[in-house]
């Protein structure tokens, strides 16, 4: 199990499990968005040799809003209240396919 799994793994209670995660950049940091039943977490990383992980954001399903991909690489999650948090996804993750995962798990939640 990688740590970051391991991490986001220690804030669940059952059934909640991890089901997806993303390498991201958020608010001029970098760390992984992982996607669960339930929710959607932000860990920021750091330290390069032996990193660390400390969740910044947790977002429950039913308090988002909207979730738009504003361009190729990113994603704006906006919740009830009417905060907007961006995302910046790396590599081959584009942002349509963190909001296809989000979007079909938000759908499927467990109550």
């Amino acid at each position: 199990m990688s740590k970051v799994i391991e991490v986001a793994s220690k804030r669940l209670e059952p059934p909640d499990r991890v089901q997806k995660s993303y390498r991201i950049g958020y608010d001029r940091s970098q760390g992984f968005i992982v996607l669960t039943n339930r929710k959607a977490m932000v860990l920021e990383e750091r330290g390069f040799f032996r990193p660390s992980y400390d969740v910044r954001l947790e977002i429950p399903y039913p308090t988002i809003a909207e979730v738009t991909v504003e361009d190729t690489h990113r994603l704006a999650i906006t919740d009830t209240e009417g905060r907007k948090h961006v995302f910046v996804t790396f590599a081959e993750v584009t942002a349509t396919i963190l909001e296809r995962d989000l979007t079909n798990l938000i759908r499927s939640r467990v109550p």
